[in-house]
């Protein structure tokens, strides 16, 4: 007959050590009889362990085996058990001599398997990261294309909105043309190394580890070439932020003050205008067609093309931030303080902003709208805004008479 696999020799060895402990604990055996006596009582049950196991072992069944040559559904689980119980127990047998093939066997399966899962699962892993790739791609040229809105972003965007301002064309320059190579270079670098150290320093292709602890080449090179990358970086960087905040020669200046939660726009008298006006997002009812729901405002600022305006900018109770992304402008209105910024449209249309600090419960329901026309549009709009725009804070001041005079 077939002998008995180790598994089932290793729970009745399982079960005679558990038998040794409850009568170590019942008081039958254990340190209060001495060491001769713990001694006596370890080899009456490797004895009768050994016994048991052979008798067994004559007159066992076959068992369903894998092809690992351990026992079906648990030679994997099991086998370490069995080591360990007959090294600890002191037990030998016939089955005890045929356990270094069969773990063998077992660990050379096992890493077959568990490669072949690993691949498998690799392929996949790529395929939907191709798959992925390719979606975002077609998706963002999509998006780009459809980004060519101008004045606003559009659904499914990627990228910035279209600049029509000088400033606004270096900063996409600086961030298209420039951090984004930078950062996907970096990306891209790091990635790789990352694949070679996992590919060539695993366990199997390189057993014995390094024990180098520092290379100086190394670490003056990665120390160097970010300070190299960041002063590529810092050069435009600072051009750009120079020519933000030096503002040139207006051919406008118009004041705007943020308020809770609108913005009034005000143009001077000097330049022909000497009225203000407050510019409320137009609600859903009034909206006419080409309103754009949410950036739509009942009264527009109006500039004309290819003229610098000088943007003096404040608020009347909390900060707010005046923000136009076509315009590349961007500035916080504070209370109390007059801040400038600058932009020279190139092109005429609508530009949408909003605020883009916390002000409120209405934060996001006060946008900015610049409308840029021609010379002749903007000086016929002039003419109108005074009429509908007039104020009457000029007229003369009444003073009540005092109580008795006639």
């Amino acid at each position: 007959m077939a002998a008995e696999p180790a598994h089932s020799l290793s729970r009745h060895a399982m079960y005679l050590k558990f038998e040794h402990d409850g009568e170590a604990n019942s008081g039958g055996v254990g340190p209060n009889r001495g060491a001769a006596s713990a001694v006596a009582d370890g080899s009456r049950l490797r004895s009768k362990a050994s016994g048991f196991i052979q008798a067994r072992l004559s007159r066992a069944k076959p068992a369903p085996v894998c092809r690992n040559g351990m026992r079906r559904m648990t030679c994997c689980v099991e086998t370490p058990f069995v080591v360990w119980n007959e090294n600890r127990n002191g037990l030998t047998s016939s089955t005890a001599s045929r356990l270094p093939a069969a773990l063998a066997s077992v660990g050379s399966g096992g890493n077959s398997m568990i490669l072949r899962k690993l691949k498998s699962t690799r392929d996949n892993v790529v395929v939907r990261l191709a798959a992925i790739a390719a979606g975002l791609f077609i998706s963002g040229a999509a998006a780009l294309a459809e980004g060519a809105g101008e004045g606003h972003a559009v659904p499914g965007q990627m990228g910035l909105q279209r600049g029509t301002t000088p400033i606004a064309h270096e900063m996409h320059w600086f961030h298209d043309q420039l951090l984004l190579p930078i950062i996907t270079v970096v990306c891209l670098f790091v990635l790789a190394l990352l694949v070679w150290v996992a590919l060539k320093y695993n366990e199997k292709a390189h057993p014995v580890p390094s024990r180098t602890t520092h290379n100086s080449l190394l670490e003056v090179a990665w120390t160097i070439v970010p300070v190299l990358i960041l002063v590529v970086i810092a050069i435009p960087s600072f051009r750009l932020l120079t020519r933000q905040l030096v503002l040139p020669d207006a051919d406008i200046t118009m004041k705007v003050t943020g308020k809770q939660w609108y913005w009034t726009y005000e143009y001077p008298q000097d330049q022909g205008g000497g009225f203000s006006f407050d510019s409320l997002l137009k609600p859903d009812a009034d909206l006419k067609p080409g309103d754009i729901r949410l950036l739509a405002v009942d009264n527009e600022a109006v500039v004309p093309v290819g003229k610098t305006i000088r943007v003096q900018v404040t608020a009347a109770d909390v900060i707010h931030s005046f923000v136009v992304q076509s315009f590349g402008s961007r500035i916080d209105a504070v209370p109390g303080r007059l801040n400038e910024t600058w932009f020279k449209p190139e092109k005429e249309g609508v530009y949408y902003g909003q605020c883009s600090k916390l002000c409120g419960k209405d934060h996001a329901f006060m946008p900015i709208a610049f409308r840029v026309v021609s010379e002749q549009e903007y000086a016929a709009w002039l003419a109108d805004a005074k009429k509908k725009f007039a104020s009457t804070d000029n007229s003369p001041v009444a003073v009540a008479a005092a109580d008795g005079a006639h």
